[in-house]
């Protein structure tokens, strides 16, 4: 299961977005108890199309993971300030959320 989030960012804070990111996947490495559940994470700017436009997706076994780990999200006083910022940087009425189930797959060559 897939939590999919799309959302524009202020053209003045691309790069800071784009730092913000990189610091929570710092952060799911320093601190996996914070967020027990989660299989993967990626996040992508489009590189031609929309310019500031960021897609961030979260894998999980079950929705149920991705709402506990939410909520201990947001009692560490360190990871709840990465939406905060996250919230000053997106232009208002852009963002997303979606949550993706698989229907077919094809993982390639293993």
């Amino acid at each position: 299961m897939f939590v999919g989030e799309t959302y524009i960012v202020k053209p003045d804070k691309v790069a800071e977005n784009a730092a913000l990111l990189q610091k929570l996947v710092k952060l799911i490495k320093e601190k996996p108890a914070a967020f027990k559940g989660l299989k993967s994470y990626k996040a992508y700017s489009e590189a031609f199309g929309t310019f500031g436009y960021f897609v961030e997706v979260w894998e999980f076994g079950e929705f149920s993971e991705f709402q506990n780990m939410f909520a201990k999200f947001m009692e560490d006083p360190e990871l709840k300030k990465i939406p905060e910022a996250f919230l000053s940087f997106i232009i208002p009425g852009t963002y997303q959320q979606h949550v993706w189930s698989a229907v077919a797959e094809h993982a390639g060559k293993k």
